[in-house]
């Protein structure tokens, strides 16, 4: 009986981390020379089943890392994650620049690191190219 109820408890947190998602950690590096803004919005659902859009700013210090936790609410994966996520925005009081839509959001999660999650490095080549704002 007592192999059977260990069992059990397995299966139940298995079905709970299959639904509800690991979150996936992201190291923001920022290496430009100045402060940046970064924002982001998610599309997500109410109560009433009813669409929203959320978006969310931080204030990243030159030379300094913001680490955010982004949780795959359907299927566990990057791919759905990237799809939940309209944009990214990184602005310096100069420059900015936006990635819109799954196949830009994706790249941000495109750099795997062992045991620590993803990293994404701000620096000036990612303002020389993508989409400028």
């Amino acid at each position: 009986m007592k192999n059977s109820s260990k069992l059990f408890y397995a299966v139940i947190l298995l079905i709970l981390g299959s639904c509800c998602g690991i979150p996936y950690s992201v190291d923001f590096h920022n290496e430009t020379p100045a402060l940046v803004r970064m924002s982001y919005a998610t599309l997500n659902m109410d109560g009433n089943d009813k669409w929203y859009k959320d978006t969310v700013s931080y204030e990243i210090e030159k030379d300094s890392v913001l680490r955010l936790y982004f949780k795959a609410t359907y299927n566990n994966s990057v791919k759905k994650l990237s799809k939940c996520i309209l944009f990214f925005k990184f602005e310096t009081p100069e420059k900015s620049v936006c990635l819109e839509g799954p196949e830009e959001v994706v790249k941000v999660f495109s750099k795997h690191v062992e045991y620590k999650g993803y990293e994404f490095v701000i620096n000036d080549s990612l303002f020389n190219c993508g989409n400028k704002q």
